[in-house]
């Protein structure tokens, strides 16, 4: 199926390593599209529904799950360091050759029904690691993996950060619609300054007392009422806090860019 739509593509019935070996981003949408991208160029937009067996491109939705089972034909983008995959439920990402694994800095899989991340292991240099739209339950693939400056698992079914606790470099978490109740592990984090924790199960924010690096902090849709650990963030530049069951709001008087 690779080959097909890179034969669509790139308008040629036999492709050489030649073809491929500038290329830095693929994004395998579904079985309807590959898109490629070269230094310097542009990379195409693709609007994704995240509940849905959907995306959206040039003002038309393409409906489906992919067929791809393994990602073995990598091993011709010499270049590659970004892979994107959209609405592929069946690829085993074992298959991607370990010369391309040790290059890739982003990795994006959406929508693919991904449920085990054990593959992060072969990716030494993941930077960016996005999976919103799937049914991951467990990071602990993640422990000790210390090259993670941005972690994206927005509508997942994740319960547990302890495995973040040792991601140093880490800046940014989006986890809207988890299962998350306990922020503590995210106490050992000096360089996050972006946390997305839309619609999950918190309750006590205190391990965020003291975080002075975050500059963004999304709880809304949680179950806090005792806001005062978060009464001396005063440089924040937003705090939403909507749909929470808050009894001291009055204490948040000094912080500004407040949303409740």
């Amino acid at each position: 199926m690779l080959e097909r739509l890179l034969q669509e593509k790139l308008k040629k019935e036999e492709i050489r390593a030649s073809d491929l070996a500038d290329y830095r981003r693929i994004h395998i949408a579904a079985d309807e599209f590959v898109f490629l991208t070269k230094p310097g160029e542009d990379s195409e937009s693709v609007a994704h529904y995240m509940l849905d067996d959907e995306f959206e491109f040039e003002g038309k939705r393409y409906h489906g799950f992919g067929t791809m089972t393994t990602l073995a034909d990598l091993k011709h983008f010499a270049a590659l360091e970004e892979i994107n995959v959209t609405l592929q439920p069946k690829i085993d990402y074992s298959t991607i050759p370990a010369s391309v694994a040790k290059k890739v800095t982003i990795m994006r899989i959406n929508q693919s029904k991904l449920t085990s991340i054990d593959f992060v292991s072969d990716f030494p240099q993941l930077g960016e690691l996005d999976i919103d739209g799937n049914d991951v339950s467990d990071l602990g693939p993640l422990a000790g993996k210390s090259s993670l400056i941005s972690l994206r698992f927005r509508w997942n079914q994740v319960e547990d950060l302890s495995p973040l606790s040792d991601q140093k470099k880490l800046r940014t978490i989006q986890a809207n619609s988890n299962k998350v109740s306990d922020l503590s592990p995210l106490a050992e984090l000096p360089k996050l300054e972006e946390i997305g924790f839309y619609d999950n199960k918190i309750v006590d924010v205190s391990p965020l007392q003291g975080m002075s690096t975050l500059t963004n902090i999304e709880l809304s849709n949680n179950r806090i009422s005792d806001v005062s650990p978060l009464k001396d963030f005063t440089s924040i530049e937003e705090l939403r806090l909507v749909g929470n069951p808050i009894k001291n709001i009055e204490l948040l008087s000094r912080v500004p860019n407040v949303e409740y």
